[in-house]
């Protein structure tokens, strides 16, 4: 399955602060910047494990910061 920007924004909404505006968050912006905080991030890359049936190491969760970064990630592991 295709990553999309749209899907993660979705998986973002169910684990992320209801205070964190996922719909204006900028996909090239630094996701900690625009209030995910650590805890946060851990849930979504638990359902984006998930859904899209991978595995994600540790030092890769530290360099995917922003929306968009993630997306290219995952549609790279699409086999």
């Amino acid at each position: 399955m295709k990553a999309t920007l749209e899907k993660i924004k979705m998986i973002f909404e169910n684990e992320v602060d209801p205070r964190v505006d996922v719909k204006s968050m900028d996909p090239d912006k630094s996701i900690s910047d625009q209030g995910v905080d650590s805890l946060d991030t851990s849930s979504i890359f638990l359902s984006i494990e998930e859904e899209y049936s991978i595995n994600i190491k540790d030092e890769d969760i530290e360099r995917l910061d922003t929306l968009n970064k993630i997306v290219e990630f995952i549609n790279s592991r699409e086999k």
